[in-house]
C-alpha cells in the first residue's frame, strides 16, 4: 500500500533551529523574536496572536531575506536522499509547517512538491491549504490522505513538539527527532543526531 511520510520542519528538517529565529537573524530582530517565542511557549499568548505580533516585528518579508536565512539554517543531512527514495518507492513525501509558507518552500530543492505552511503575509498570495494552528496540522494531513487514497495506518511522522503531537495521537508510527523528554514520551520511536537517514531507515524497518 501507498505510504504517506510526513515531516515536521523547525526542529525535524531543521536541526536546533527554526525559519523565524533563522529570519530574525538575518533582520537583526533575535531579542525580540526570542521573546515573542518565550511568550508563546509559556501559553501567554496563541497561534493567531503569535502570528500577528511575528508581522509586527517582520513586516513583509523579501525573498533575499528568506533566501539568506534558508541557506544559514542548520539542516540535518540526508534530506534530499530521503526523499528521493520515498518517492522511488512508489510513497508520498510531505511537508508541514508552522512556519512562513515562503519559507517552508525553500525545501522544494530536496524534492519535496506537497509543502505547507503559514499564511503570514508575503510579497505573494499562496493558493494553498495553510497550517496556522496544530490542529491545521492534522487537517493538511487528512487532506492528503484523501487527495491520494492514503489509509491513516499508513501514515509515517517525523516530529520534534508539541506542535506536532496532534497527529502523533492519530498515528500508529511516529518518529521523534531530537525532541524533548516529554514529547518523546507521544512517539514511537526516538532519535537524536544529525542524519534523518538514520530514523527514516528504523521506520523502514518497522513498516516493511
Amino acid at each position: 500500500m501507498r505510504k504517506l511520510f510526513i515531516f515536521d520542519m523547525d526542529g525535524t528538517l531543521l536541526r536546533d533551529t527554526c525559519a523565524n529565529l533563522e529570519i530574525a537573524k538575518i533582520l537583526k530582530k533575535l531579542e525580540p523574536m526570542q521573546a515573542l517565542e518565550q511568550s508563546y511557549e509559556e501559553g501567554l499568548i496563541d497561534e493567531m496572536q503569535f502570528k500577528q505580533k511575528l508581522a509586527q516585528i517582520f513586516g513583509v518579508i523579501k525573498n533575499d531575506v528568506l533566501n539568506q536565512a534558508f541557506e544559514a539554517a542548520s539542516k540535518m543531512t540526508d534530506i534530499e536522499y530521503v526523499v528521493e527514495h520515498i518517492k522511488s518507492e512508489g510513497d508520498i513525501p510531505c511537508l508541514i509547517s508552522l512556519s512562513p509558507i515562503a519559507f517552508t518552500r525553500k525545501f522544494a530543492r530536496f524534492g519535496f512538491e506537497l509543502i505547507y505552511g503559514s499564511s503570514y503575509p508575503l510579497d505573494r498570495v499562496h493558493h494553498i491549504a495553510y497550517a496556522n494552528t496544530p490542529e491545521d496540522k492534522l487537517k493538511i494531513v487528512n487532506i492528503v490522505r484523501a487527495q491520494y487514497g492514503i489509509h491513516l495506518k499508513d501514515c509515517i511522522a517525523f516530529g520534534d513538539s508539541f506542535t506536532d503531537l496532534e497527529i502523533f495521537k492519530k498515528l500508529e508510527v511516529t518518529m521523534s527527532i531530537n525532541g524533548s523528554p516529554e514529547f518523546e514520551s507521544y512517539a514511537k520511536f526516538t532519535y537524536s543526531g544529525a542524519s534523518l537517514l538514520e530514523p527514516y531507515e528504523k521506520v523502514l524497518e518497522v513498516i516493511n
